[in-house]
Formats: structure tokens, C-alpha cells, sequence
């Protein structure tokens, strides 16, 4: 799944498209929303490596998404303004756990009328079934890794994974 989102960030940023990370960071100190109480501020704990945008993946040119507390990036965040400032309307959306934190998130995209696509090699969950469901739940807004970098760049290309 690395490798596919890193072939992908790389092809959209050689292509001059932004790339957004909205990293979920609780502060145990400051816990805010649902999540943060219910798992007592120790998932996605702040200054832990679960908290971290993963090795590879940032670049300074990227925008971060501030405020996140929820599953869905939209909710109590700033990416909707980020989205609108950068005047982005297509997604693809990579990341996990595809059932909660990507699709809910795609779904509330959705809803604001933004072209979303889930790109399936680039999301990742417990199991494949699980998978599998979410995936076929974003037909006909589904495409590979490849599928994603050719409709980004305009052209075929030879994946290198």
C-alpha cells in the first residue's frame, strides 16, 4: 500500500497537483471530541509514531489539515477552507481504515459536491472482506493506483510495484 500511495503523491506533485494530509491527533492533555474520550487520548496520541504522517510521504509544499478530531477529517478542521482557498474539486482519497476514516470522510466530500475517487491499492483496513465491501460501496468511484496517476497526468504509465 506504501509504495502505491508513494508512486501516486509523487506523480500528483510532479504534476503540480496538491497534496493534503489530515493526520487525526489526539492530545491527551486536551482531548476533544468522541474519540479522544473513548479511547481515554491513547489512540492516535500525539507525539507517538501513530500519530505521525508516515516516513516518505510529506513534503514542506504539502498542506495539513489543522483540528481534526474525528474519523471524519471534515468535522471540527479546517480542510474544508483548505479545499475551497486551494480551489480544489477532485479528490483521491488514500489512507486508513478504509471503512471509517477514508470513507467517511469521501462521503462527506461527497456531499459537498466535490469529485472524489477512493483509489483501492492506496487504502487499508483490518481484512479483506471489509475491504472489499467498502470498495464496492464507491463504484463507479473507484479506481488503482495507476488508473488514479493516468487520469492525473493525462497519460498511460508503467507502475514500478
Amino acid at each position: 500500500m506504501l509504495d502505491h500511495i508513494r508512486q501516486l503523491v509523487r506523480a500528483a506533485r510532479d504534476h503540480g497537483a496538491p497534496i493534503i494530509h489530515a493526520p487525526l491527533v489526539i492530545d491527551p492533555a486536551n482531548k476533544q471530541g468522541w474519540l479522544a474520550h473513548l479511547t481515554f487520548g491513547k489512540v492516535f496520541t500525539r507525539g507517538t509514531v501513530r500519530a505521525e504522517v508516515t516516513p516518505g510521504l510529506f513534503e514542506t509544499v504539502d498542506k495539513v489539515v489543522r483540528g481534526r478530531i474525528a474519523f471524519d477529517a471534515f468535522v471540527a478542521s479546517d480542510f474544508e477552507e483548505l479545499l475551497r482557498a486551494g480551489d480544489i474539486e477532485r479528490l483521491y482519497f488514500c489512507g486508513i481504515t478504509t471503512e471509517f476514516c477514508v470513507a467517511m470522510t469521501m462521503r462527506s466530500a461527497m456531499r459537498l459536491g466535490l469529485k472524489s475517487t477512493l483509489v483501492s491499492d492506496c487504502t487499508a483496513t483490518r481484512n479483506r472482506r471489509i475491504q472489499r465491501r467498502v470498495e464496492r460501496s464507491f463504484e463507479p468511484n473507484l479506481l488503482s493506483s495507476r488508473e488514479a496517476i493516468e487520469q492525473i497526468t493525462g497519460r498511460s504509465v508503467e507502475t514500478s510495484y
